[in-house]
């Protein structure tokens, strides 16, 4: 008997991930947008506006942070719980706890940031500027009520979301050698 040495297929180099269906509603709002930009000039300040924004709270990203320049002071801010929502409403309501945060901290008008996860940051020249925002953010908060429908049709209400915050100086610490 012959032997047929079969060969195996070769492994692709490249893996196919289903999107997420916000990614897809991104990606086409993006190509439709993109669309009705000519000009090279405003094409690349369309696409860095998009680089540098997080969607989700529509606030900058940790790219958008780390490229700005430091103020005298920081805020972090931790969104409290947003485990718990994922792991027992669902992710989309950890999204919409998220975007509450993102949208109250930009009704302010402060220079903010969702870095990654359940982190924020903040920045001024003054304490009390971060102070009273910070502030005005916990009070606007405690109304936000987060409602989802399980697939049995009962409903699940969370009302107030709470963020945790401190303030400190900013520190160079990279030396400039």
């Amino acid at each position: 008997e012959e032997f047929e040495a079969q060969q195996a297929e070769p492994a692709p180099t490249e893996q196919k991930v289903d999107d997420r269906p916000q990614d897809k509603a991104r990606r086409k709002r993006l190509d439709e947008e993109m669309a009705g930009i000519t000009e090279p000039a405003e094409r690349e300040a369309f696409l860095r506006k998009e680089l540098l924004t997080d969607p989700m709270p529509g606030l900058g990203n940790r790219r958008a942070y780390e490229e700005a320049a430091p103020k005298k002071l920081q805020g972090s801010i931790d969104a409290d719980s947003l485990k718990w929502v994922n792991d027992n409403m669902s992710p989309g309501s950890g999204d919409a706890m998220l975007t509450a945060i993102g949208q109250a901290l930009k009704q302010l008008g402060v220079e903010a940031y969702h870095i990654s996860g359940d982190e924020f940051m903040v920045q001024s020249d003054q304490e009390s500027e971060i102070s009273a925002a910070m502030a005005l953010v916990q009070e606007q908060l405690k109304e936000t009520v987060i409602v989802i429908e399980r697939p049995d049709g009962t409903t699940v209400e969370k009302k107030g979301i709470d963020i945790t915050f401190a303030i400190g100086e900013t520190k160079d610490i990279f030396p400039k050698l």
